[in-house]
């Protein structure tokens, strides 16, 4: 900003001095800190050109990377910084800064690490060196009776000869990690340190004459360093500066997978992608593992929904700026981050840098505050590791979803157009009685069948699939073992059935393409043929009872609450899942979490929480679990905390009691129960009750458009990696022809990758792992 950025000296609040928006000044007016430091960011001039030509026509070609992570020049290589001190009640641009209170607030400020350093720093610690284990000296040695050093060869419990542990307490060699992609080991170290609590151990074949060698803490769960690891080798009698470094340390295994996967910005046949500029155009910055939020966020703002909401004017912060600071309020950070996509500041080419190594933009927006946010207590998300895009869009919705009913009661919640009805019907085989039942979700997923596959060149090809193929698969009717017919009284097989009961105006679409190895999910590149306009899903719509079908009994419901003080448990999903051979603790945790989504989506849940420490421990009010709801007193506090966002007293203490007094899970509660009653509600309601219960319910509930299922594809996310959990992600995103991006009368594909925004000429929509379909372009931007 070439104005600068004035930082309050009393709080340290970062506020623009652009005029038209004026935050400086209204936090000086609002909170009485005139005091502000502004800070200028002047480009300094490269001493060398490293973008310049060579020859004419070679271009300087970057240094390997040797570590792990993406390194760039330091803030005091690429800018000078100018600084004043102003106040904004005096409307001095100048104040002395010799006093002392003023001089140490600057030095404060300039000295300060930001806060994405801190976090970075904290996330890829391991790459620039470990932190000692704080247990090493509780390690306690002795090799295990009948000990060999022959016995470093294999794993003691399988036939693994690679990737090899050695427990440093007893010596005991176990294979490494099962990984998601079906690699690693068969999880016989970490099984030997859950039986015998031996907590450190050393991967062999990294040990080197210098003293260093990869070791793990199971206590930690993370690696570290041990400085005493060659006397702790010595008890074994193994000699360091006899050995050589024979495998991969797990930072090198680290970096060859990443260096695997191709970024480049280029077509098929070798040519440059045509980058692009301006309104809606801007990149977003990776933070460290951060394209699946930037791949979620560029999908949704490229929504009209969502940038009419947050973008056009429609100024619902302002009421806000009263309820906390802009750092923790995630409206205004989407609000924010609404304005650097499309107000063009941060989609301009800095003609400087040229080449095309994704620096080529003059101001980079960066998602920092955002994914604090949004990310805040979620352990997963919180973190800079990657994370499954997928799951994060599911997040965020909710998140927002629950905010903006904080805020306007829904009224102008963008979230939710994606909102629809599901409806499962559940024939018993015998008595053929029906049960038909709603839910409210915000996507779909589907599994991708697998079909013969043919090896060229060392990689398999499978036939494509048509997505038509995978909606018939997910609505047709699965079979349900050992069913309890409420009806007929006897133990039977049931027929279930998986509709839409209501089509939204946008449908999220999960493509799941995996097999199970050994318990083991395993990614697969089926193509999907996916098409880009036209998918009819009108066949897929439920149509309720029929004329001639008996229902079920509802006394004995098995797909609604279990006994007093336990959560909600779908039965139905719960005998699919015990019928797959999973454990019922297990099985209930994966329904719990979920939030009665569904078997497919509680499957997913537990294949990928299987190694989990805690995956066989009950969830609260569970069986066997700790005690269950809470029956006693229910905080005044959170109840106040409830009213605050629009419920009712009653139904406060109702989601209070039913979900342990916990107010995050009280508030999903409330969305999930629009019209559950409130235990002792007054029988007759105010007229201002009823019109705001009405108006919640209204901002609730989900009304079919009429306009048949018929989708266009909008967007989609591609994911590169052999799990989700590892790898990039990237956007594409249609531009519709009305917006004339390169003046040509069709519509036009573009690619986000990171900070990169290029025009694609073909989408490869075969490989992509989240598709957003809209039912009218007028959806898009």
């Amino acid at each position: 900003m070439p104005t600068g950025i004035d930082v309050c000296l009393s709080c340290f609040n970062g506020g623009c001095t652009r005029p038209d928006k004026h935050h400086a000044e209204a936090h000086a007016a609002k909170t009485g800190h005139p005091l502000t430091l502004n800070i200028r960011r002047v480009p300094r001039r490269p001493d060398n050109d490293e973008t310049a030509m060579r020859d004419d026509s070679e271009m300087i070609r970057p240094t390997k990377l040797t570590k792990l992570e993406i390194t760039e020049k330091s803030e005091e290589e690429l800018f000078a910084f100018e600084t004043t001190v102003r106040c904004w009640e005096c409307h001095l641009h100048s104040v002395d800064r010799s006093i002392p209170a003023i001089s140490n607030a600057v030095a404060f400020i300039m000295n300060s690490a930001s806060a994405r350093k801190t976090k970075a720093a904290r996330a890829w610690k391991w790459s620039e060196g470990l932190v000692e284990c704080p247990h090493a000296s509780e390690l306690a040695q002795k090799p295990y009776p009948g000990f060999s050093l022959n016995a470093r060869e294999k794993c003691i419990s399988c036939d693994k000869t690679e990737n090899l542990w050695m427990c440093l307490t007893c010596g005991n060699v176990g294979c490494g990690r099962r990984q998601y992609d079906g690699s690693g080991g068969n999880n016989h170290a970490i099984e030997h340190y859950e039986k015998t609590g031996h907590f450190l151990c050393v991967k062999l074949g990294t040990i080197t004459p210098s003293g260093t060698g990869d070791v793990m803490c199971y206590r930690c769960d993370d690696m570290c360093k041990l400085p005493q690891l060659e006397s702790c080798l010595g008890v074994f009698g193994i000699n360091m500066s006899k050995l050589s470094k024979t495998d991969k340390s797990m930072a090198e295994l680290q970096l060859e997978y990443n260096e695997k996967f191709d970024f480049s910005m280029t077509t098929d046949d070798g040519r440059k992608l045509e980058r692009v500029y301006g309104p809606g155009q801007a990149g977003l910055k990776n933070l460290g593992n951060s394209c699946y939020l930037a791949s979620v966020v560029q999908c949704l703002f490229h929504l009209r929904a969502f940038k009419h909401r947050y973008f056009d004017g429609l100024a619902i912060l302002r009421p806000l700026e009263d309820s906390g600071l802009p750092t923790e309020n995630l409206l205004c950070q989407l609000e924010k981050l609404a304005d650097g996509i499309w107000s063009g500041r941060y989609s301009l080419p800095d003609h400087e840098s040229g080449g095309d190594n994704g620096n080529d933009v003059k101001y980079k927006l960066s998602p920092d505050m955002f994914k604090d946010v949004i990310a805040k207590g979620h352990p997963e998300f919180e973190s800079m590791q990657q994370q499954d895009a997928y799951e994060f869009f599911q997040y965020l919705v909710k998140q927002v979803s629950q905010k903006e009913f904080s805020a306007e009661g829904g009224k102008h919640d963008p979230t939710k157009m994606f909102e629809f009805e599901v409806e499962e019907r559940l024939e018993c085989c015998q008595c053929k009685r029906t049960r038909y039942s709603t839910h409210l979700a915000t996507s779909f997923s589907i599994n991708v069948p697998k079909r013969p596959a043919r090896e060229i060149d060392g990689v398999m090809q499978y036939d494509n699939v048509d997505i038509k193929e995978c909606f018939d698969f997910a609505t047709a009717p699965s079979a349900i073992e050992g069913y309890r017919c409420p009806f007929c009284q006897t133990t039977t097989t049931a027929s279930k059935t998986t509709k839409f009961k209501t089509f939204p105006s946008v449908l999220v679409v999960q493509a799941q393409r995996f097999e199970l190895e050994n318990w083991t999910p395993k990614k697969l590149e089926i193509p999907l043929v996916v098409p880009l306009t036209g998918l009819d899903l009108e066949g897929y719509r439920g149509c309720g009872q029929q004329p001639g079908e008996e229902l079920l009994p509802e006394d004995n419901l098995q797909s609604t609450t279990t006994t007093a003080g336990q959560p909600e448990v779908s039965q139905d999903t719960l005998n699919e899942l015990l019928a797959m051979g999973f454990p019922e603790v297990r099985c209930r945790k994966a329904i719990i979490r979920t939030n009665n989504s569904g078997a497919e989506i509680a499957l997913n849940w537990l294949l990928e929480h299987m190694d989990d420490p805690d995956i066989d421990v009950p969830e609260e009010g569970a069986p066997g679990g700790p005690a269950g709801r809470m029956a006693a007193s229910i905080s005044s506090e959170h109840i106040q905390s409830l009213c605050d966002m629009g419920f009712t007293e009653q139904q406060a203490r109702k989601a209070l009691s039913e979900t342990d007094n916990d107010v995050a899970r009280a508030v999903e509660w409330l969305f999930s129960h629009p019209e559950d009653p409130c235990d002792n509600a007054p029988s007759v309601n105010s007229d201002a009750q009823q019109q705001q219960q009405q108006g919640q319910a209204e901002a609730l509930s989900i009304k079919d458009d009429g306009v048949p299922g018929v989708y266009t594809l909008a967007s989609f996310i591609s994911h590169k990696g052999t799990s989700t959990h590892c790898g990039h992600y990237v956007a594409h995103i249609r531009n519709p022809k009305r917006n004339s991006l390169v003046g040509e009368s069709e519509d036009k594909w573009v690619l986000f990758n990171d900070e990169r925004v290029a025009i694609q000429p073909n989408p490869p929509t075969a490989q992509a792992y989240v598709y957003i379909f809209v039912k009218d372009e007028a959806l898009l931007v």
